[in-house]
């Protein structure tokens, strides 16, 4: 605790440097973690469309033209017996023209009366699994099945964006928080250097490792929570000012509490590794 408070009074009294000094680890640190915030936001957002999509799944079922109603309701029949499927709704020629002219007025005026829209089943899947994957099979082997439209090709763009997302991000937030730690571990070591005779002194007199680079410790935690504190604030000035000008334009746009302190943790770490690097690094040397 004595070394804490030791620690604190050497950087309130400026004995650590100027503040200007400490304004672009600062910047360094606070820019990685406004980043890592926005990657986090789009990951979750991005997880979030999957996760919908996921679970309202659809296809349609489209018949071959000979097909009558009546056989049409046996296919409904024996459709609602799979496991897989959750919903399941016939949509008949007159049905589906509605439709059709429910988006497109113009073409289907210029229809007139002829139909060519064939009868179709829609199906909403429970989940999706591997199981789908032979559902569809069973779909396209039953017969008066013309063709069968999934949404798979959505599902999967939007997993491959992810894992995408994942990727870029994970590694440019390691790029910058490398960098925060080399600039902060520096930071240190000149630091330590200026102060050279004094930790000469202090061995001489007997004082361990941890007494004598604690108050660098400190020192490094400290303006890592503010640059940390400081990319946080940036994150949530940049989603109001987004907000007012674009609307709410993500499903969510906030991140947990449990996220932004493991954000926070995770900046005080880098900090604290890069600080024990160059003390220890510092302290073999001597």
């Amino acid at each position: 605790m004595r070394r804490t408070i030791f620690g604190l009074k050497l950087f309130v009294n400026g004995k650590f440097g100027k503040p200007s000094e400490f304004i672009f680890p600062i910047f360094i640190m606070g820019f990685s973690v406004f980043f890592l915030c926005w990657f986090i936001l789009i990951r979750n957002n991005v997880g979030y469309i999957v996760n919908k999509i996921e679970k309202g799944l659809s296809a349609r079922v489209f018949l071959q033209d000979e097909i009558t109603e009546e056989r049409a309701e046996e296919i409904l029949k024996r459709l609602k017996t799979l496991h897989e499927i959750e919903y399941v709704e016939l949509v008949s020629k007159e049905k589906a023209k509605e439709e059709f002219a429910h988006y497109f007025p113009e073409i289907a005026e210029a229809l007139g009366n002829d139909n060519p829209f064939p009868i179709s089943i829609y199906i909403r899947l429970k989940k999706t699994t591997n199981s789908s994957e032979n559902l569809l099979k069973q779909l396209n082997e039953i017969p008066g099945v013309k063709e069968v439209v999934y949404q798979r090709e959505l599902f999967n763009s939007f997993k491959k964006l992810r894992v995408s997302i994942d990727y870029l991000g994970s590694f440019l937030s390691i790029i910058f928080f490398i960098a925060s730690a080399v600039i902060i571990g520096n930071l240190i070591l000149i630091h330590i250097a200026a102060r050279k005779e004094e930790i000469y002194l202090l061995y001489i007199l007997g004082a361990r490792d941890d007494f004598i680079f604690t108050p660098f410790i400190i020192f490094s935690i400290f303006f890592s929570l503010i640059g940390a504190t400081i990319g946080i604030l940036f994150f949530k000035l940049s989603i109001l000012i987004a907000e007012y000008l674009k609307g709410k334009f993500l499903p969510t746009n906030q991140l947990e509490n449990e996220n932004l302190f493991v954000i926070l943790g995770l900046s005080i770490l880098v900090g604290l590794i890069a600080t024990i690097i160059s003390t220890g690094r510092y302290s073999y040397e001597i």
